[in-house]
């Protein structure tokens, strides 16, 4: 039952990060590295909304924030984690792997990938007419698309 959990909580968070689910908001918390202090945003006119750090701190989501950060990386470059997501991480066994990602640069194949991914627009990666006509071999594709992390069984789309 928890491999069947899992593996359904990765498979949809993939799928939104592969349909262009800004992943960067997720890291860019206005705290930093200061305390995350309640009446923070009262005081501020920074944004009225619940941030990344405060919800998958909680105490009923914390076993699953090293998964989660862990999946989100692959869909950045470096990222700066805000002091509450980072005590909390510390805690995961993802951590090291977490880790080794953020002190090494990223590489070159990966960085690529991002920026073609930018250029294209997410309105362009979720179309498969946009995609049958872009004039790349269909492994850059799939490596573009992100189909090396494709959990659901391997179906070929008409691009």
């Amino acid at each position: 039952m928890f491999f069947f959990y899992f593996y359904v909580r990765q498979v949809i968070l993939r799928m939104l990060c592969h349909y262009g689910y800004d992943v960067e908001r997720c890291f860019d918390c206005p705290y930093g590295n200061s305390s995350h202090d309640d009446d923070f945003h009262i005081k501020s006119n920074v944004s009225l909304s619940v941030q990344f750090c405060e919800v998958i701190t909680v105490n009923w989501l914390k076993h699953l924030s090293g998964s989660v950060v862990r999946v989100l990386m692959d869909y950045v470059d470096h990222v700066t984690f805000c002091s509450k997501l980072k005590v909390v991480l510390m805690e995961q066994k993802q951590w090291s792997d977490i880790c080794r990602l953020q002190e090494n640069t990223r590489c070159l194949q990966h960085l690529c990938r991002l920026r073609i991914r930018r250029c294209l627009g997410r309105l362009r990666l979720r179309s498969p007419t946009f995609m049958s006509f872009l004039p790349l071999p269909e492994r850059l594709k799939d490596f573009i698309l992100y189909r090396e992390y494709d959990l659901l069984p391997k179906q070929r789309s008409s691009y």
